[in-house]
């Protein structure tokens, strides 16, 4: 009897130890399918932020070479402004230059006026003689200046 209440021991410990065996096989598929579901999900979120980052990146380049567009065309209009600048400080120039000539031919003609309203004035004062040949050889050697 001893022997066979040991086999029934055993048997049962067996059982036992078999359905520890099952449950915790049963607990490891479960927290296997769980950890799968929460990566495919981690995936899934995943991928949709990559996306979303993506669309981001892109969104940002697309601005960014708009803005790079905007500053080739601010700088052609900045050096066409330049250009311009150039060109009236060259044209300015110029005209001070005539302007100066001018002024400088006008001085020169307002001086052989008053040089020659001189002379007549002393040619009627003084009468004839030195006096009259002197201011003519004088006024033949400043006229050549123009």
């Amino acid at each position: 009897k001893n022997k066979v209440k040991e086999e029934e021991a055993k048997t049962a410990e067996q059982r036992v130890r078999a359905e520890r065996a099952e449950d915790a096989a049963r607990a490891v598929e479960r927290m296997r399918k769980e950890a799968h579901e929460k990566c495919e999900l981690a995936e899934k979120r995943l991928a949709v932020e990559v996306r979303r980052r993506e669309d981001q990146t892109q969104a940002f380049e697309v601005k960014a070479a708009k803005i790079k567009q905007l500053v080739e065309a601010k700088n052609a209009e900045m050096r066409g402004v330049a250009e311009r600048c150039k060109n009236m400080e060259s044209a300015v120039a110029e005209a001070q230059r005539r302007a100066e000539a001018a002024e400088a031919r006008a001085a020169e003609s307002e001086r052989q006026v008053a040089q020659h309203s001189h002379e007549g004035a002393a040619s009627e004062r003084g009468g004839s003689g030195s006096g009259s040949g002197m201011s003519s050889s004088s006024s033949s050697g400043s006229g050549s200046g123009s």
